[in-house]
């Protein structure tokens, strides 16, 4: 992959031009602005330098209403919230850390703030009026008041409205790529029912689908633009008590903004996204315990450890959930065909779910492993290279990052053998794939396939050039790997 600081050489030797000067720079630590930080960041690789963000450093942001995040962060709460621990996001972390690499921030810096003012949010005569009463549930921590005059954003799409071709390739075309029931959906899917009542959500929905087409047809993506710029207004009206800015309406409204950048690739956006989520599913967990959108934590962690190990992302959420225990059990894992419902897992799937999910969920953990020591290390080549020792032997260096490479690769073999004992049957799965239910089919690649990149990755990816030092057994394994992968995309 050209540019990419994990696979491409290229992409390191351009680095030493430019560092002597960002060097300048007073310690990471110390600086104090994002622009000074950036300029800093310029002259080493992504992970070199962190900006932590915890529940007190949103405090001020208008959408989340400041004085209950930071009532809730000094232990002033609502009897509501008595025994409520209001501990940041890893349960210890502190505004002052040893690591001059680590600046933990005491107030977010709008990146807005210097851009163009986005598009002010004016309710719609077909907008519903919002009562807010905070309940003791997750599940719906707003009510809403409608009168005989007034519709949702969605009901108005859905009977015509200007947004009703959007609203429908979002139905058809977005939302069974989202849900992955395998089968004909019936009625509204889940982020349809809570956008009728969360009309931020509506938004991100319809951004969504209009970025999507704008993509696929080569068009402008005004449309798209437009949507996503009233989000973040529409959620300072939604937003009128601490339950609410962590309610299944502002789960699932983040959820599909960081699929909004995601796709979109324009921008850095999705992991301040992402640290958002960590925010409020650390919230809505100490608030209410289990939580009925699991689901959404688990997308969230498989997307986490693969922007890790494409060292575009900090892993801090996968960090977090696991370290936590917050990873969902098996079955809390597929999504529900519609709110309200269990999770979909039909006849024909019964006898491989939830072990399959079992297995895929090992399979992640192992990669978030690979993932935060190929991070580690990149980060001691890096530090190497910028004290222009790049290419001093370091005998006893090299001999403990080869140890550790073993090890976390031997982990994967122990895994695979164990995996193996406990699931006998699933070494003939990929063998007839014509027996397996394709939802299930599609798991058992996943699975497989990650286990495999794992393998490839601890001898290609570990850290810059890990190739110019190959082991004997280096083109023997990036054969078969890149076989069984031809194989299964046949």
């Amino acid at each position: 992959m050209t540019g990419s600081h994990v696979w491409d050489p290229k992409a390191q030797d351009q680095k030493p031009k430019v560092q002597v000067l960002k060097d300048m720079l007073p310690p990471f630590s110390t600086l104090t602005t994002d622009n000074e930080r950036e300029e800093k960041a310029k002259s080493r690789d992504p992970g070199t330098f962190v900006v932590v963000a915890n529940l007190s450093t949103f405090a001020e942001l208008p959408e989340y209403r400041g004085e209950f995040l930071g009532n809730l962060h000094q232990g002033t709460t609502n009897s509501e919230y008595e025994g409520v621990d209001p501990t940041p996001l890893d349960g210890g972390m502190t505004d002052e850390v040893d690591d001059p690499n680590v600046v933990v921030l005491k107030t977010f810096e709008d990146p807005f703030q210097k851009a163009p003012a986005p598009l002010p949010y004016r309710p719609r005569v077909a907008m519903v009026a919002y009562l807010t009463s905070p309940t003791s549930s997750c599940r719906q921590t707003s009510e809403t008041s409608f009168d005989s005059s007034t519709v949702s954003l969605l009901d108005a799409a859905h009977r015509g409205g200007k947004d009703a071709e959007l609203l429908h390739y979002y139905r058809t075309t977005i939302s069974p790529q989202i849900i992955k029931i395998g089968k004909s959906q019936v009625g509204e899917d889940i982020f349809e029912v809570q956008a009728r009542e969360y009309p931020p959500l509506f938004h991100a929905m319809i951004a969504l689908s209009a970025l999507s087409i704008a993509q696929k047809e080569g068009s402008s993506n005004t449309t798209a633009f437009e949507h996503y710029q009233q989000v973040i207004p529409a959620l300072q009206t939604a937003v009128q008590s601490i339950e609410d800015s962590y309610s299944d309406g502002a789960l699932l409204t983040h959820l599909l903004l960081l699929f909004y950048e995601i796709v979109a690739q324009e921008t850095t956006m999705w992991q301040y996204h992402c640290d958002q989520l960590l925010r409020i599913v650390s919230m809505r967990r100490q608030a209410c315990g289990a939580d009925h959108f699991d689901f959404v934590i688990w997308m969230i962690f498989c997307i986490d450890v693969y922007a890790l190990l494409s060292a575009s992302g900090t892993g801090m959420f996968a960090e977090v959930v696991s370290k936590q225990n917050m990873l969902p059990l098996p079955e809390r894992c597929l999504l529900p065909e519609t709110d309200g419902h269990p999770q979909v897992a039909f006849s024909e799937e019964q006898a491989h779910f939830p072990r399959i999910i079992a297995i895929t969920q090992e399979v992640f953990l192992v990669a978030l492993q690979v993932g935060r020591l190929a991070k580690v290390l990149r980060m001691e080549v890096n530090q190497k290279s910028s004290e222009g020792f790049a290419h001093v032997l370091d005998d006893i260096h090299n001999i403990e990052r080869s140890t550790r490479i073993r090890n976390i690769r031997q982990l994967i073999f122990d895994r695979n053998t164990e995996w193996r004992s406990l699931f006998p049957g699933s070494q003939t799965w990929l063998q007839t794939p014509n027996n397996l239910p394709p939802r299930v089919l599609e798991w058992v690649e996943h699975s497989y396939l990650l286990s495999r990149v794992c393998i490839l990755y601890t001898y290609t990816s570990m850290y810059s050039r890990q190739l110019h030092d190959p082991e004997p057994d280096t083109d023997a394994q990036i054969k078969a790997c890149c076989a069984e992968f031809f194989t299964l995309s046949a």
